[in-house]
């Protein structure tokens, strides 16, 4: 009989192991999870920025682009209207 209660004891030993093994992996396996989720988050709120800056950065050259457009187009117009070319240098 003393066999018995010392084998049960020694698997409920067992068994407390295993189940405070199987805490402490969870426990790591969540702080594991939780950090990726921290960096992805980072890198999710850097891809953001990076993204806002790029349509901020693609607007502004949409900007000169459409300001520089116009005297283009005033130019053409001022050479149709003139379609004698002159000359820079003067002769002497």
């Amino acid at each position: 009989m003393l066999f018995l209660t010392d084998v049960d004891h020694v698997s409920f030993e067992k068994a407390n192991e295993t189940r405070k093994n199987n805490l402490q992996s969870a426990t790591v396996s969540l702080q594991v999870v939780i950090d990726l989720c921290k960096r992805k988050e980072t890198a999710a709120l850097k891809i953001k920025a990076a993204v806002s800056n790029g349509r901020v950065k693609l607007s502004a050259l949409r900007r000169l682009f459409f300001f520089c457009r116009r005297p283009a187009e005033y130019y053409s117009i001022f050479n149709s209207m003139f379609p004698v070319k002159f000359s820079h240098s003067m002769p002497i």
